[in-house]
């Protein structure tokens, strides 16, 4: 295209030396290819903002669905609804949040004779940029026995939340505040099930469990006269499954020029406990081709594109895209 549209600047040129013009017809010729230059790039970076503009909403919707648990989590179990045999749950008539996500969630009683009883919670976020409902599940387990009430002046440790490693070794780090107290702490006791599992002379501590069960934890602390305060409140850490994206995709090279232009892409697989499949190109957030191999070459000719690559575990379960790159 290009050298077609050289050829013809090239032809005016000689035609200036010679005091004649262009014609209409290489006028209107030169007007039509430039018009389909400009129609590509437009649409390449159309494609490109509104990619961004989804994956942004996306994120957002994550945390409002997370806000949402948080909230579900510090009512009282009994007040938790259950919607199993409600119709009406779905996203016709949603709760609209003050962002303009619309958000449903749908509750059901599990009895679980091994653990115990719990809700089921699957929480609904929708927006008209997220083409599909962002869904967050968890589960809501009744208070641990009776709290006994707690001696004057040995509160328990407030505040105590959990980060459980989405991949390789699960390690679980709960992280609480200090209670106000002038009294001296001599360490917390860690629980786990119900069950004294460690203890810590820090606000923190890592649990090793070696599984990927849920659990349920809670900590107490221990005064300088060997009195343990009460409970405080309990985390229920349950792992869900990370699917990771390849690592630093990047433009290694071109190679030729003009329509014959070929571009050679790369990147890095990151660690993951899942079978790889196979890695999935997207252009322009279109998915174009898969392939076994940490590269891909394609021939692009004189349009400029954006890639991002995918990973495609076992189970059908795709990563999220990994960092996008364009072709300049």
């Amino acid at each position: 295209m290009f050298k077609k549209f050289y050829n013809l600047l090239y032809i005016k040129y000689e035609r200036l030396g010679s005091c004649e013009g262009f014609t209409l017809v290489e006028v209107l010729i030169s007007m039509f290819l430039i018009s389909l230059l400009a129609i590509g790039l437009i649409h390449g970076t159309t494609i490109a903002v509104n990619t961004a503009i989804r994956n942004k909403d996306k994120t957002k919707a994550i945390a409002v669905a997370n806000e949402k648990v948080e909230i579900l989590r510090a009512m009282d179990y009994e007040d938790i609804g259950i919607t199993e045999e409600n119709s009406a749950w779905d996203l016709e008539f949603p709760e609209l949040s003050e962002d303009g996500y619309y958000i449903s969630y749908y509750s059901s009683w599990v009895d679980d004779y091994e653990h115990d009883n719990y809700k089921d919670i699957v929480i609904y976020v929708y927006s008209e940029n997220v083409y599909s409902s962002i869904e967050v599940a968890t589960r809501i387990y009744p208070a641990l026995g009776e709290t006994p009430e707690g001696e004057p002046g040995y509160p328990a440790p407030q505040e105590l939340t959990f980060y459980d490693s989405p991949y390789g070794d699960r390690e679980i780090l709960l992280n609480w505040y200090y209670p106000v107290t002038e009294r001296t702490i001599t360490q917390y006791n860690i629980y786990r099930e119900g069950e004294l599992i460690g203890y810590s002379l820090s606000g923190y501590y890592i649990d090793y469990p070696g599984t990927e069960e849920e659990y349920i934890f809670y900590i107490t602390a221990i005064y300088d006269d060997d009195t343990e305060s009460v409970p405080s409140n309990s985390v229920t850490a349950t792992r869900e499954p990370f699917y990771a994206a390849p690592l630093n995709l990047a433009i290694d090279s071109y190679a030729g020029s003009g329509v014959d232009r070929e571009v050679i892409l790369s990147w890095t697989t990151p660690e993951s406990p899942f079978t790889l499949i196979n890695y999935r190109i997207y252009r322009d957030g279109i998915f174009i081709v898969s392939t076994e191999n940490e590269s891909y070459q394609e021939l692009i000719g004189t349009i400029d594109y954006t890639y991002y690559v995918t990973i495609y575990y076992e189970g059908e379960n795709e990563s999220d895209p990994s960092n996008s790159v364009i072709t300049e």
